[in-house]
């Protein structure tokens, strides 16, 4: 299915979300301390920058209405637990794990492919072109 032009914003925004968690899934054990500092810092900025515009972005467009229509419960709890564990993930300290990163990582990259096979395709189905508009003009 086509992507709704009104969505293609928020798909930009898991592009950056996905090049980072991908970035971090691919260092292996010969990582230095310093590569998965680094890493951690680049995920931990995504996340903060994402929860702080595009969770609330999809929360209030998206997750708020479809939890007015019969049959969405799971998906809309499943999508707040996931941004409240990735908010979670991006207060704590920076840690040198890297089996720590690659799960926070794994998290991302699966929520956001959740997001654009599952949410958006539901969005698209169900919202008025109003409701669209709107998500759209609230993204800026």
């Amino acid at each position: 299915m086509k992507r709704a032009e009104q969505l293609v914003p928020l798909s930009h925004d898991h592009h950056q979300g996905l090049v980072v968690s991908q970035q971090a899934l691919r260092l292996d054990d010969s990582a230095s301390d310093a590569d998965i500092k680094q890493h951690w810092l680049k995920l931990k900025r995504c996340i903060e920058e994402q929860a702080q515009h595009h969770f609330v972005i999809e929360e209030q467009y998206l997750l708020e209405p479809l939890a007015q229509l019969e049959g969405n419960d799971l998906m809309v709890q499943r999508i707040y637990h996931e941004h409240k564990q990735l908010c979670a993930f991006a207060s704590q300290e920076i840690k040198q794990s890297l089996s720590t990163l690659k799960e926070a990582a794994a998290l991302l990259k699966a929520h956001i492919k959740y997001e654009e096979r599952e949410l958006f395709a539901k969005a698209q189905e169900v919202f008025t072109t109003e409701q669209l508009d709107r998500l759209l003009k609230a993204h800026g």
